[in-house]
């Protein structure tokens, strides 16, 4: 379809004509109508976007109207779809008209699009093809430990990784006060060493930067204090290799092992409670948010702007919660867990501080989701927070130094 007849279309003539017709019955019965003014925004709107609402009513929207209404844009076919609705495709096509884009292109600036009630819903990924997940032939898969006084406890870790499916490991000291560092430096691993304390948060920014900068395709998370099976990499990395998933968590819940490991019944008993709220107010049905032992696809950690969450524990929740923003599929495998002396650094007094502190983070989601308070953190991609000069240091994907593959600071 030339793009001029694409931007003068009515909004639901132009979505029915792309086969998107439940996308069209919707934005039929929004009443409220807002203009989009400027070119400011229009700057992210390179995706296409549906609603949640498509999947949760059992009508997904046909992965047939996607290809040509992506060629009419200028788009990737591989599309992540999150916030800016139909508003999006009608202002980019009118956009691209006026700007002579399209052949014959003349659109109306005029032009009313949906705006609030269209946009209440949380963002989804709506699977298109191969290239959607597609991994290279040989996927380089990096394990990153954030690591602070692990030294009784980071060889046994270290011996358990299976080296013919791992490819480097990065060890992210935070100013240990023990042998870490050199038991790290005498197993060969990468070590970072920071000039100061920067907390386990902090830590991980680091990890998955280094991890970025040497080419992983696929990261995982690995607390050296042998609480976790390390010989479960394998199986937690499977779902992102095959395609099904972008971060994979090993719960300790999953299969009941968790008091079976030794975990304290107040740490059980606030993990649950906390991974209920979250699920609530993520929309998830996941047996546990707080594990030491995860794996993230590149695409997920080129995506999500990790680096303005916390530098405290609750970085693991902010990440959860960002993966949902943009949405990201996850998925988890059941792990056992090992509680002694040495396994946790988190006491209870940090535990109850942590607590709140997801709490607070699911307060932000929500009205960000409403539209109440809009969060960066849950809208900018990494690109945008790292800049164009770092971009091609820690980016990879085209998409994402573009914001093609999440909602880069969409305006609502």
């Amino acid at each position: 379809m030339a793009l001029g007849a694409f931007a003068e279309k009515e909004q639901t003539g132009l979505l029915a004509a792309f086969g998107l017709d439940l996308v069209a019955q919707q934005l039929a019965q929004v009443q409220h109508l807002d203009p989009v003014c400027g070119d400011s925004t229009l700057e992210t709107h390179d995706r296409l976007t549906f609603h949640e609402a498509d999947r949760a009513h059992g009508k997904p929207v046909p992965p047939a109207g996607l290809e040509p209404a992506a060629k009419a844009l200028g788009v990737p076919c591989s599309i992540h779809l999150s916030y800016g609705g139909v508003a999006s495709i009608l202002a980019r096509a009118r956009h691209r008209a006026q700007t002579g884009a399209g052949a014959g292109a003349s659109g109306s600036a005029g032009t009313s699009v949906a705006h609030a009630r269209a946009w209440r819903f949380r963002p989804v990924v709506l699977e298109y093809g191969a290239e959607k997940r597609s991994m290279p032939t040989e996927p380089k898969v990096v394990v990153v430990m954030p690591a602070y006084n692990a030294a009784r406890t980071l060889e046994k870790t270290y011996n358990d990784i299976p080296r013919d499916v791992v490819d480097h490991i990065i060890l992210v000291d935070d100013v240990s006060q023990d042998e870490t560092v050199e038991i790290a430096q005498r197993l060969g691993l990468k070590v970072i060493v920071h000039i100061q304390n920067r907390g386990y948060g902090g830590n991980q920014k680091t990890c998955y930067l280094e991890a970025l900068k040497d080419g992983a395709d696929v990261v995982v998370m690995l607390h050296p204090d042998y609480q976790y099976d390390s010989r479960l990499v394998p199986e937690l990395i499977a779902p992102i290799l095959e395609g099904r998933a972008d971060l994979v968590l090993g719960s300790r819940l999953l299969n009941g092992g968790a008091r079976a490991g030794g975990m304290p019944i107040w740490r059980y008993v606030s993990n649950r409670f906390l991974t209920i709220v979250e699920n609530m107010a993520l929309g998830q049905h996941l047996s546990e948010c707080h594990t030491g032992f995860r794996a993230y696809s590149r695409r997920l950690l080129e995506t999500i702007p990790f680096l303005l969450n916390s530098d405290k524990f609750v970085f693991d929740t902010q990440v959860i919660a960002q993966a949902v923003a943009f949405g990201f599929e996850i998925t988890e495998v059941p792990i056992p867990t090992r509680y002694f002396a040495e396994a946790s650094s988190v006491n209870f007094r940090n535990s109850v501080a942590y607590g709140f502190a997801t709490l607070g983070t699911m307060a932000r989601y929500l009205l960000d989701r409403w539209s109440v308070a809009p969060s960066p953190q849950f809208r900018q991609n990494l690109s945008a927070v790292i800049g164009p000069h770092n971009a091609a240091t820690f980016l990879r994907t085209p998409g994402a130094s573009t914001g093609l593959h999440g909602s880069q600071h969409v305006k609502r």
